[in-house]
Order: structure tokens, then C-alpha cells, then sequence
């Protein structure tokens, strides 16, 4: 069985500064005892009469730290029938271990002069006199663990009574000494916190938390202070915050308010009571209607309202038509002309029942013909659009100024922006020939026109493009056209037919029944009274199927094809306010007659009835010559500028117009202050002995 004892010494082999030498290794336990004590040392001591230089113990031909190292590693791996047994901690300082064979065993430390005695079994300890015998324990009898067994004593095992009265324990450690503070206390002595947190104070209850007591009503506010300091008020909601508007004001300001209406004076159009007719201040009594004319002098042309016809108290669009009858020579209210039968065609539908036509059944609107000038033409509908199916055969432009017939040709050759016309075979069947110059103008009736080339070419495009379309176009047969009118089928329903043309000299007239040649819209400028020299005239013959294009000058002599405009609905009669320019069919909406006036009341002419201006109003209201006005005790002479009224002083005021006064300042430094907090203010450079700022010059405007 294996025993360890682990032995501390701390000599270190040495080299000797006098003639004696000891080598190391050295057996430090001289007598053989094993225990090294005071005649092992007494021994050596000798040895070290001088200076020595210290080196490390060996022990069995190792140094102490390799000896210390492989014993603890021999007590690490100490085992008991192969099992390892871990070392047991120490207790106490200078403690041994002692391993038994089967268990690692404290070895208790001994009294200064003791040495432990190993007899191979069981550790003792012996003192200088020999061996000691009996118990080791603490026997000083002051300790609290004295142990009157003992006979050995082992002063580190004596434990004492702290200052609490316990045992080893730690002392007078605790918050309260040797005591924790009790539960609920805020101080050793029991005491409690009140509700303002003060330890032992009286305070039962602070509901609002604001540090003041509760009990004693000495809390101003038990909740919390608005922005307004109201305890528990709503802040400042208040249109100035914590107060309304003040009486007499209409801001937060102080901006006076004089006459209450809540418009700030300085921007009031009225700081007093308009009258019956809005004028501020006024002396008129009754405008029963409201129409802004008083009633007091008879002025009023209507004492009532003008109905939706323009009429004083009348009864409103009652007609048949709202406010007027059928036109003459119509059968309903959208002009439309009844058919050979005379009856109606009602091409125009009011949809949603608001007695205005709001959609249409084709673009001749259920026409079949149209009197013009006193010649009926039928209509036909090709390519979505209403056209004459006949030419045209009128000597007349649409508002019945007369054409020039010229049938001399050297005079027709002459012609420079005249309109003019010639018949050249049957006008009943071919219609009259007309010069560019009257194509250019209003030749067609009321909302048609002539054609422009786009529409032209449109109209072809529609029946097979211009290789072909002239065959759909053209009147079929020979009843007309020259033999042989090839491919004419006329499924256009357009029935062209051929006028011929009149060509400039020395052709002149040509190929009536051979060829159709008709005018698209020259160019012109109304202002100038100018129309382009040549224009696009589309051309049909009698050998073949194509529509041609060429462009001619506008002094030849060709066909008029009339084209109705596509339908715009609206209002069509200039004479009601609701008159469109833009429609041409005419929905019904037209309501209010126009009535002609000046519309402008800074006029005299002014015309409160009057709903459309005429150009009337010439009379600018001013003031006249020598006239004057007073205002805060100073009379000033006015005089009429253009269309306004002007002081011709400067103002001498030294109040607002409200009444309110401006600051008199004296001295530029007063002036400068001012200007910088923009405030309003006067001077006298006449009678200021100190400079101010020269005194702005005032105008008021009036009527």
C-alpha cells in the first residue's frame, strides 16, 4: 500500500561564500526523525555563518518544483482498488493532507514548536518535550467552541462570538447593525413612508402626485393645471387661447370690429350697415326683389323677378318652344322642315326627359330634302354625312347678298375676288357653274358648306378608293351622262352629275354630259377679302371609273356639292343667352332672350335688365368739377384721373378710417422704431422742431 506525505520546506540547496560547500541533493531531516524540527535546523545553521547565494532544494535528485509537481500528480492519480480518489479540499490554513490508502485525510495543523509525527499510520503531533498525546480542539475557554475534551490544543480551530452575539458569525454587517430593516420600514426604528414619500411623515394622500399634501387642503389643485392654469381645465382652446375674442374685436390681435359683423375694420368693405341694396351705410329702405335696384325712387324697372324669359313677374317658358313659338316654316322646336307630306321627321331624341334633344338618328336628321333660296334639293347620306344630291342651283350667297350672273367670257376671264355664276345647259338638271371666289364664301345654306378636299377624299375612300369610287358615285345609265358612263352603278346614292366646266379662254364652256368637276373649299381670308389662286376639284368622266384630283385656278367655272356639318346640338339662335356658336342643330336649350344694355355699372348708362352688353356704356361715373369732400373735419377738392376720383391734397388724417388713432411720432429715431415694427404713424415737418421721416402722401379713391 502506497503512502504519501506531503512535507513543506523552504531551504534551497546553497553555495557556501566560506570554504564549506553542500551539495545538493540535501537531506534536511538530519536525525533521521522524520520530522524535520529545531535540531535538524540547529544543525545546519553553521553552514550559513556568512553570505550565501540561495539555489533550488533538491530532493531525491530532483528540484523541489519537479519533486512538488510529480507528488501531486501521484496524489492526483492516488486510488483505491483502481477507483480515483479526489483530493480533499482544505479548511483551515497550513493544513495536511495525509493519504491513508483508501482516503485522503486532513491532518490538522499543530502549535508553533510542534512537529507532526508520521509513524506510518496515523499522523501526531509531538512538541519539543516529545510526543503529545490525547484530543486535539480548542481549549481556550473564551471561544465559543471551547472543547474541554481537547487536551491538545488547536488554536486554529478556536472561534469566537461576534459583536451580534453570534458565534463566528459576520458582526454588525446588517442595514440595522446586526439586523435587516424590518418589513415596510424606511428606518431602523420601524418607521413608514407617507404619501409624499417621507419616512415617519403624516401625509395619509396626494392624489394628483404634485408633493403637496392632500389632508391638510393645502393642495390649490388636486389634478392638474391646464396651459390656461385652470385646475383641471380644457386648455387653451379658446379662439385666443385661454379667452374668446374680446367684444368689439374680430381677433386675437385687437383689431377692432365696430359695427359686429366679424370682419376686421381694416379689411371691412363696410364698417357700418348696408342698406336694401348693399350700400354701406345707404339710406335705401326696400329692394322687394333683390335685384340690387332700390325701391324707393321707382328705379326698379321690374318690381318682381324676370322669369326664365326675360319677362318682369312673366310665366316662363310656357310657349311651345320654352320661350317662343315654333319657327316659321318648322315643324318643331329644332327647326326641322316637314318632308313633301308635311310631316315632321323627328330626328332629334331627348333621352333623359329634359325637354333638350341630346342625340340624333343620322347625319341629315331624318331629312330627306332642304329648301334653299326657294329650291328643293334631296339629301342623300354616304359616308356618315349628309350631302345635296343634286349641284347646287342658287343665284344667292346664304344671307341672300346677290351673285353676279356673267356670261360674257372676257368678263368672266377678268374676275378678281368677285363671286360669280353661269348656266351652261339645263340648271334644273345640272345646276348653275360658280367661280372659286364664290365657292370660297358662304354659298351653302345654314350649317352646310362645301366640301374641303379632306372630306372629298373621304367620301371616296368610303366607296373603293379613287381607282374606283367614281363609279359608285356617278348617276348609273345614259339618262345624263354621255355614252358610255363607264361602271356606273351609283350605290353611293351621291347621283353625280355632269355640268361639264367653264375653262379660261379660248376653251371656255366644255364636256357638259362627259365629265363632273366640282369645287372642294378654296382658301380665304375674310379679312383681306383674299381667296387662294387655284383649289383642288374633284373630277368624274364619262369613260371611266376614277375620281381625279387636280388642282385648278379659282376664275374657272365648276359644280357645287353642299355638305351638311356634323350635328354639334346646342342652342343655335344668337338672340338667347344660350345661343352656342359652335352647334348647328338646334336641342331646345335656348331659354333666355338676350337683352342688349350696358352690363357695367361703373357707367351711367349701367342697365341692371340687361344680360348682354351692347357697347352702350360711354359714360365713366367720377366726380365733377369743383366738387369736395370732408373727412375728419378737413375738406379736401376732388377731381376725376382716368376713371377714378382723387383728393387733390394730401391727407392730413391723424385717425384710421374706424377712428382708431395713428401714433404721432416726433423724431427720427421714433419714425425709424416704427418703420422697423411696421407701425403706422404721422408727423408735421412743418411744426416738429426734431427731423422726422417726410409724411407719406396719401389718395383715397372714390365713386
Amino acid at each position: 500500500m502506497n503512502r504519501i506525505y506531503l512535507l513543506v520546506l523552504l531551504l534551497g540547496a546553497v553555495s557556501l561564500a566560506s570554504a564549506q560547500t553542500v551539495i545538493p541533493p540535501y537531506n534536511p531531516d538530519a536525525n533521521g526523525d522524520s520530522a524535520i524540527g529545531a535540531p535538524d535546523l540547529l544543525g545546519l545553521l553553521p553552514l550559513f555563518g556568512t553570505y550565501y547565494t540561495p539555489a533550488e532544494v533538491m530532493v531525491d535528485g530532483q528540484t523541489l518544483t519537479e519533486y512538488i509537481d510529480a507528488l501531486e500528480a501521484a496524489a492526483a492519480n492516488a486510488t483505491s482498488d483502481t477507483v480515483a480518489i479526489p483530493m480533499v479540499p482544505g479548511t483551515a490554513p497550513g493544513q495536511m493532507l495525509y493519504w491513508d490508502g483508501t482516503d485522503w485525510t486532513l491532518v490538522p495543523v499543530g502549535q508553533p514548536g510542534d512537529a507532526l509525527l508520521l509513524d506510518g499510520t496515523v499522523p501526531t503531533w509531538t512538541s519539543s518535550a516529545g510526543p503529545v498525546s490525547g484530543e486535539v480542539g480548542c481549549t481556550d475557554e473564551a471561544a465559543c467552541n471551547f472543547d474541554a475534551e481537547a487536551t491538545v490544543n488547536y488554536a486554529a480551530l478556536c472561534l469566537y462570538t461576534d459583536d451580534c452575539g453570534v458565534c463566528d458569525g459576520p458582526g454588525a454587517i446588517y442595514a440595522c447593525g446586526c439586523a435587516e430593516l424590518p418589513d415596510g420600514a424606511c428606518d431602523c426604528d420601524g418607521n413608514q413612508l407617507d404619501a409624499l414619500n417621507v419616512c415617519g411623515g403624516t401625509c395619509l394622500e396626494d392624489a394628483d402626485g404634485d408633493g403637496i399634501c392632500d389632508d391638510d387642503g393645502n393642495d390649490a389643485c388636486v389634478g392638474t393645471l391646464d396651459a390656461c392654469g385652470i385646475c383641471n381645465g380644457p386648455g387653451a382652446i379658446y379662439d385666443c387661447g385661454c379667452s374668446g375674442i374680446p367684444p368689439g374685436y374680430c381677433d386675437c390681435n385687437g383689431t377692432l370690429d365696430a359695427d359686429g359683423d366679424g370682419i376686421c375694420d381694416d379689411v371691412d368693405d363696410c364698417v357700418g350697415t348696408p342698406d336694401a341694396i348693399g350700400t354701406c351705410n345707404g339710406i335705401c329702405q326696400t329692394d322687394a326683389d333683390g335685384d340690387g335696384i332700390c325701391d324707393d325712387n321707382g328705379g326698379d324697372p321690374c318690381d318682381g323677378d324676370l322669369d326664365a324669359c326675360g319677362v318682369c313677374n312673366g310665366p316662363g317658358p310656357v310657349l311651345e318652344c320654352g320661350c317662343f313659338d315654333i319657327p316659321e316654316g318648322a315643324c318643331d322646336c329644332a327647326g326641322n322642315a316637314p318632308d313633301g307630306e308635311g310631316n315632321c321627321q323627328d330626328c332629334l331624341v331627348d333621352t333623359d326627359g329634359d325637354d333638350i334633344y341630346d342625340t340624333t338618328c343620322g347625319p341629315c336628321l331624318g331629312q330627306t330634302s332642304i329648301t334653299y333660296h326657294g329650291v328643293e334639293y334631296a339629301l342623300v347620306e354616304a359616308d356618315d354625312r349628309c350631302w345635296f344630291k343634286q349641284n347646287l342651283n342658287t343665284s344667292q350667297y346664304r344671307d341672300g347678298t346677290a351673285l353676279s350672273e356673267v356670261v360674257e367670257e372676257a368678263a368672266w376671264n377678268s374676275l378678281t375676288e368677285e363671286g360669280a355664276y353661269v348656266t351652261y345647259g339645263p340648271d334644273s338638271v345640272y345646276g348653275k357653274l360658280y367661280n372659286g371666289y364664290a365657292a370660297a364664301r358662304d354659298l351653302c345654306p345654314q350649317f352646310w358648306d362645301v366640301p374641303t378636299v379632306g372630306e372629298w377624299q373621304a367620301l371616296s375612300d368610303a366607296f373603293g378608293g379613287n381607282a374606283a369610287s367614281g363609279g359608285s358615285l356617278k348617276e348609273g345609265g345614259l339618262g345624263h351622262w354621255q355614252s358610255p358612263n363607264a361602271g356606273a352603278t351609283n350605290s353611293s346614292g351621291f347621283t353625280a352629275l355632269p355640268g361639264g366646266e367653264r375653262a379660261l379662254a379660248p376653251v371656255d364652256f366644255q364636256d357638259l354630259t362627259m365629265s363632273a368637276v366640282f369645287w372642294s373649299k378654296p382658301s380665304y381670308v375674310p379679312q383681306a377679302n383674299n381667296t387662294a389662286t387655284t383649289a383642288v376639284s374633284p373630277r368624274l368622266t364619262a369613260t371611266g371609273t376614277v375620281l381625279e384630283f387636280p388642282s385648278h385656278g379659282v376664275r374657272r367655272g365648276h359644280s357645287v356639292r353642299c355638305l351638311r356639318s356634323i350635328p354639334v346640338l346646342g342652342c343655335t339662335i344668337p338672340e338667347f343667352m344660350e345661343y352656342d356658336p359652335a352647334a348647328n342643330v338646334n336641342d331646345g336649350s335656348c331659354s333666355t332672350p338676350a337683352i342688349l344694355g350696358c352690363t357695367d355699372d361703373r357707367f351711367l348708362e349701367f342697365d341692371p335688365s340687361a344680360n348682354v352688353d351692347n357697347g352702350s356704356c360711354e359714360s365713366l361715373i367720377g366726380c365733377a368739377q369743383g366738387d369736395a369732400l370732408t373727412y375728419q373735419l378737413m375738406t379736401y377738392d376732388v377731381v376725376t384721373v382716368g376713371d377714378q376720383c382723387w383728393f387733390v391734397q394730401n391727407l392730413e388724417a391723424a385717425d384710421y378710417r374706424n377712428g382708431d388713432a395713428i401714433q404721432n411720432l416726433q423724431n427720427s429715431t421714433e419714425w425709424a422704431s416704427a418703420n422697423v415694427g411696421e407701425v403706422g404713424a404721422w408727423c408735421d415737418t412743418t411744426t416738429t422742431t426734431n427731423m422726422c421721416m417726410p409724411m407719406a402722401s396719401f389718395t383715397i379713391g372714390m365713386r
